[in-house]
């Protein structure tokens, strides 16, 4: 599946800071995941969301554009 793909890219990527990368698993579901990122968002350590696409998108896009935060989005 595309999270799980991009989950263990990004700890590759992350190595030995993987501990600082926060994981939020919304089950596919725009409304989780939209409440998902505004919950990060309120922490200041937070600086990006990385999102697995898909249904999701539009949601997570609204959301971080509310709360100014800079969202990458992989498809």
């Amino acid at each position: 599946d595309l999270g799980e793909r991009v989950l263990r890219g990004l700890r590759l990527a992350f190595g030995d800071a993987s501990d600082r990368l926060v994981v939020r698993d919304s089950g596919s579901n725009p409304t989780v995941a939209a409440r998902l990122l505004r919950v990060l968002a309120e922490d200041d350590n937070v600086l990006l969301a990385i999102v697995a696409g898909g249904a999701n998108g539009k949601a997570i896009v609204q959301a971080a554009t509310d709360k100014r935060i800079p969202v990458i989005l992989l498809a």
